[in-house]
């Protein structure tokens, strides 16, 4: 499990515990993600249309070109340097992945899962099954200052790339009470399993924001 673990690496000082290491394929990543593609391409592609008709667009198309490069930037740094954590297929009707970490910073542990829709291209399967193992890497969000970090971000590894080995390699970087921690956690989890975080309280897993209602960044 993590106890430094990294809402943006730098600028917070902090360092995962397990990097991912992964290198993004760009490409990938956006047939996994549509609206990624959407704003990646058509966006500039309008912006520099608009400029023609308007040139006082330019500014825009400038700003609209400096948050490209941050969200590229960002995208790239989450696999390449956040926390790689252990996932798993849990429902396949909706395909749902539930993903383990620690939240805590210093001090006593804060096991946390976050469950997320996927789908088999995303994660690079025929025929998905429960119980089939799906390596993540993570980013967090929190207050620098406090003893734990309040959401994390678990994207799977296969939605950056379809090599074998680089996820074979994440997958194996985690220890075996780390799977089994997130094998005892599911357990815990209410059915039907809905899409959102969870949080340990003592024994009991109890649903942190409702319902899954928390906004689910790792779709």
């Amino acid at each position: 499990m993590t106890r430094q673990q990294p809402s943006r690496p730098l600028p917070f000082g902090y360092a995962a515990s397990n990097p991912g290491r992964v290198r993004l394929n760009l490409i990938r990543y956006c047939y996994c993600h549509p609206a990624s593609s959407l704003f990646l391409l058509v966006g500039p592609v309008f912006c520099a249309a608009m400029m023609l008709v308007h040139p006082h667009w330019v500014a825009g198309v400038i700003a609209f070109g400096i948050a490209t490069l941050a969200y590229v930037s960002r995208l790239f740094i989450h696999f390449r340097s956040g926390d790689a954590n252990p996932g798993v297929v849990i429902s396949i009707d909706p395909l749902l992945v539930a993903a383990y970490t620690d939240l805590s910073k210093i001090g006593r542990p804060y096991p946390a899962v976050k469950v997320i829709r996927c789908t088999a291209f995303q994660l690079n399967l025929d025929e998905p099954k429960v119980g089939t193992k799906v390596p993540t890497v993570c980013m967090y969000a929190g207050k620098p200052s406090a003893d734990r970090w309040t959401d994390f971000d678990p994207k799977p590894v296969s939605t950056a790339t379809t090599n074998a080995e680089v996820i074979e390699r994440v997958s194996m970087s985690f220890p075996k009470h780390q799977w089994q921690a997130l094998v005892d956690a599911v357990r815990q989890l209410p059915k039907p399993y809905k899409r959102g975080m969870y949080t340990a309280t003592g024994e009991r897993l109890r649903n942190w924001g409702g319902g899954g209602k928390k906004k689910d960044r790792g779709r």
